[in-house]
């Protein structure tokens, strides 16, 4: 498998090398053509000189014969050639014949190249009304010596350059694909040792960027699944233990009954049908979670909440009395449109919550009424209780399923740690919120809010 260190530094040669020779290129090309303009403009200076030789060799009435030569001695020195017409346009002169007089077409004469530079001008003298062109062949002024030299001084730096570039890059990739992969490399190690049950495994990724922000995600992450798997470890301790008491103790009764140690009379009966309540009660809450997981569909109608909760506050006050816990609750009149037996549950499982944990002598509150929650009306249900109240540190913790501040107390008051993850998936079923209040020995506020739906 290619490594993405491998890649990353491919990636970064490739970029480099392409923007250096681009680069390179256009500055080449950008030489050339300045140095191009260079040479044409001491060409034109040249032309200028010798057009200026002949403005002033006519001026001075120097005989033909002489004039020519010394023009054709001067265009040698010069390297241009001199072509000269008169005002029909015929040639008279061209400085690569030998005569001072135009002659026939001389054997191995050299045509003009396309890419010559030429400068042509009209001179006229009292006398004389000639037209002169002066021809420069633009690789005859880069044959020179000195141009060539420098051309070539300007290339081997480019190249130079290049190669110094293409190395630089190469050192920079590999330290910056070292930097780019190094932490990645971390996460994957990490995620490695997770896979393999390390759960306490942490990153330390000091980046400053998206890099350092997915550490930070990761160990996050680590986090909440070391949380979950020594939740689920307890989790299946809690189970087996809520299921192995009712058991033993309903089969310590039969094997008393049938070894005639125990009689099978009313009392005895009784405790044994309270243990497989209690077996019942968990198995029921089991099957609700799962129901609630499988995404149980919402059916909201038009709810008169006083005609529809307050005969459940009736009933639900004979188990308070037993107790000896005082029950009050508010109800408004009003209607909405919710799923009622939703609301059932959720208002039932606070309330066996509130009773559990509320000792003898306490007070149990509940109220129902309209809100308005961040634009959007719905039902507010907030139960409040004097009982033995949560530690801060578990508030965090409650609402998962098996989860028990104090497991001794649970199992004292016959709680299985499932209510509370009830009410929280019938919550977030019915796209409402939960909030709890509470402060170890003071008691307990519940505030839960379920949109109306439309």
């Amino acid at each position: 498998m290619c490594k993405l260190r491998y890649k990353l530094f491919v990636s970064f040669i490739l970029i480099t090398l392409v923007t250096v020779i681009a680069v390179g290129l256009l500055l080449n090309f950008s030489f050339h053509s300045k140095f191009s303009e260079y040479i044409k403009s001491k060409l034109n200076e040249k032309h200028q000189n010798v057009i200026r030789y002949i403005q002033r060799s006519l001026e001075n009435r120097i005989s033909p014969h002489i004039f020519f030569m010394n023009l054709t001695h001067f265009s040698m020195m010069e390297n241009v050639r001199v072509q000269i017409f008169n005002s029909s346009g015929e040639m008279i002169f061209d400085s690569i014949h030998s005569g001072n007089m135009m002659m026939a077409p001389y054997r191995g004469e050299k045509e003009i190249s396309p890419d010559a530079y030429q400068t042509e001008e009209w001179i006229r003298t009292n006398d004389f009304v000639i037209q002169v062109r002066v021809i420069s062949e633009l690789s005859d002024g880069f044959r020179s010596p000195n141009d060539i030299a420098f051309r070539e001084a300007i290339n081997y730096s480019l190249l130079g350059s290049v190669g110094i570039g293409l190395l630089l890059a190469i050192v920079f990739s590999f330290f910056t694909s070292s930097m780019i992969t190094r932490p990645v490399t971390t996460l994957k190690n990490a995620a490695m040792l997770i896979s393999r049950g390390d759960w306490k495994t942490r990153v330390k990724i000091r980046t400053k960027d998206e890099l350092e922000e997915l550490g930070e995600s990761f160990n996050k992450m680590a986090r909440d699944l070391e949380h979950l798997e020594n939740l689920r470890r307890k989790m299946t301790s809690d189970l087996a233990h809520e299921l192995r008491n009712p058991l033993m103790s309903i089969q310590s009764y039969i094997e008393g009954m049938l070894d005639k140690v125990i009689e099978a009379d009313e009392a005895h009966l009784t405790d044994l049908h309270e243990e497989v309540q209690r077996l019942t009660r968990l198995i029921d809450n089991l099957q609700k979670l799962a129901h609630l997981e499988a995404k149980r569909q919402v059916y909201p109608t038009l709810v008169r909440l006083v005609t529809e909760f307050e005969p459940y506050f009736k009933r639900i006050k004979l188990e308070y009395d037993k107790k000896g816990v005082e029950l009050n609750w508010t109800v408004e009149n009003l209607e909405g449109n919710l799923d009622k037996f939703i609301v059932k549950e959720i208002l039932q499982n606070l309330l066996d919550n509130a009773l559990k944990y509320t000792p003898e002598g306490g007070q149990v509150s509940c109220s129902m009424k309209k809100v308005e929650k961040n634009g959007i009306i719905g039902l507010q249900i907030t139960v409040k209780d004097t009982g033995i109240g949560i530690d801060e540190k578990d508030l965090p913790y409650i609402f998962e399923r098996f989860y028990r501040a104090d497991p001794s107390r649970a199992r004292q008051t016959g709680g299985t740690g499932i209510g509370l993850a009830i009410i929280k998936e019938l919550v977030e079923l019915v796209a409402g919120s939960i909030d709890v209040k509470s402060k170890l020995g003071e008691g307990t506020v519940f505030t839960v809010f379920i949109p109306f739906a439309e």
